[in-house]
């Protein structure tokens, strides 16, 4: 059972970290904080309120005082100073406050984190089977597929939700048995502390790339990378990608701040070494040597660098001590939805490839994993950017689109409120200057259908940058959408249905 504190004890902690720079001598010192949240609609009686963000308005605060709460943490005095307690960092102080609000220990949880640009969440969900068939079954998970508490799965907003949420995560996650936790760690987590506090018994580094890199993520490729960096400031054991860019700098920035870390990768003086790769009917199989164990691992998972997803997880495994079988069957098990799935019509000669790949870094891996899979085949590529944020990846992708596909669909993709013809004109200006050839789209829907249905002969058809998403972010809001594999699905059905009536 949580302990209740009182709003007095909070102020305390944020004074004990250096945050505090007053309180109102009005706040209710002696009440129970019932409730911590930043979105005004979870606001209930007895709730200490957190103003943060830079969009914050203040008729969230008053809708939130309205319903109840008692007392408001900020960076700024708002109109109802009596109940104010000020900070000099919110996200900061919201970290600390959900550590005592959900009264989180670190060392009756073992979190493993993982960054990275790409590959983060299905080596995620390699981890959290590989620890579950350690543990039977109890380990939890933020992703940004989905969130498990041990009791109930739900789709993720975020890759790494805020502070507060985490927190609640990992308190819910304990209430309901779980013995282990991987968290998916983003850039923007590690750069806004929203893991502050969090003391993960393992931090693996996947791989860096130069991706979200603009005024509303990071401003250059330094910031970025150094945020991820601060994975290593917070683990007990830290775990990289011998074969990474920027390897030793990650290295040595680990090497002052671990415990102990372990490389993984194709090099024999890797701590965890993988040799042996082979494909067989859609299985691969792989040996991995670790610092305790040298045995074949398999995974269904299709694609070279899902081989190298598997061996971070089975490295972050060898730095916990799990058990070598338990691995074994965890990454055997492992499917992830939206990553490398396929779809084949009845005649085998329609392929769809449903997958994430959302960057540069990552559509390259997924294209040359596809034309190896499919040798021989044409790959028509269909994929958007998101608007507002990483506008490099418009060129990036455009440009590997243009070079390893015989045409590229150039479709929607979250555009928010940027003009969706101006994304898709300048990934079009990238495949042209890079001599591909390519449509524009706008409808994802029709996109899709024109890529499975509008084309003649055998083709692999790749649908990158959406996974099992659910939603696309639009002008005006976020709009509840099939996802790609429905997609798929539907149009290899309906060139099915075509293909039979024409041989009738």
């Amino acid at each position: 059972m949580r302990k209740v504190h009182v709003l007095s004890e909070y102020i305390s902690a944020l004074c004990k970290r250096g945050l505090l720079v007053w309180a109102s001598g009005s706040c209710a010192l002696d009440k129970d904080v019932s409730n911590v949240t930043f979105d005004d609609r979870e606001v209930t009686p007895g709730t200490l309120f957190i103003c943060k963000g830079a969009r914050f308005k203040e008729e969230y605060l008053r809708r939130a005082l309205e319903k109840g709460a008692f007392a408001y943490v900020s960076e700024r005095e708002y109109g109802c100073s009596d109940k104010c307690i000020k900070v000099t960092d919110i996200r900061k102080a919201m970290a600390y406050i959900a550590r005592l609000y959900t009264d989180f220990s670190a060392n009756r949880l073992r979190i493993a984190a993982i960054t990275g640009t790409k590959g983060k969440s299905t080596t995620a969900f390699f981890l959290k089977n590989a620890l579950d068939a350690a543990s039977g079954g109890k380990c939890g998970m933020v992703s940004t597929i989905l969130n498990y508490d041990g009791d109930t799965a739900a789709e993720a907003e975020l890759s790494t939700p805020e502070s507060v949420t985490l927190y609640k995560y990992f308190a819910k996650a304990l209430e309901n048995g779980m013995e282990f936790f991987v968290a998916e760690t983003s850039s923007q987590a590690l750069k806004y502390d929203r893991v502050l506090g969090i003391t993960p018994e393992v931090g693996c580094f996947t791989n860096i790339g130069r991706d979200h890199i603009s005024p509303a993520e990071h401003a250059d490729f330094e910031d970025y990378f150094t945020s991820k960096l601060k994975i290593f400031d917070m683990c007990r054991y830290g775990v990289i990608n011998s074969g990474m860019e920027f390897f030793d700098r990650a290295y040595a920035y680990a090497r002052e701040r671990c415990e102990k870390v372990y490389t993984f990768g194709k090099n024999e003086s890797d701590d965890v070494f993988c040799k042996d790769v082979k494909v067989c009917r859609g299985v691969t199989k792989f040996t991995v040597r670790a610092p305790y164990f040298e045995r074949e691992f398999t995974t269904l998972l299709r694609g070279g660098f899902n081989v190298e997803n598997a061996l971070a997880a089975i490295a972050c495994c060898a730095a916990m001590g799990i058990d070598a079988g338990a691995i074994a069957e965890g990454i055997a098990a492992t499917t992830v939805p939206g990553r490398m799935e396929i779809f084949e019509s009845e005649d085998g000669r329609i392929k769809a490839v449903v997958d994430y790949a959302h960057n540069g870094m990552s559509l390259c891996a997924l294209l040359d994993a596809v034309k190896r899979e499919f040798p021989g085949e044409p790959v028509v590529t269909v994929f958007g950017c998101p608007g507002g944020k990483a506008p490099a990846r418009r060129r990036e992708m455009g440009e590997i689109s243009a070079k390893l596909s015989a045409l590229t669909v150039i479709t929607e993709d979250d555009e928010g409120e940027e003009p969706l013809e101006d994304i898709c004109a300048e990934i079009a200006r990238s495949v042209k200057e890079n001599g591909g050839e390519y449509v524009v789209i706008t409808d994802r829907e029709q996109a899709v259908k024109y890529a499975v249905c509008g084309i003649d002969g055998a083709k692999t058809v790749v649908l990158a940058g959406k996974g099992r998403e659910t939603h696309q972010r639009r002008k005006g809001g976020s709009v509840k959408v099939p996802t790609d594999a429905d997609y798929a699905k539907k149009y290899i059905a309906e060139y099915d249905a075509a293909h039979k009536a024409a041989h009738v």
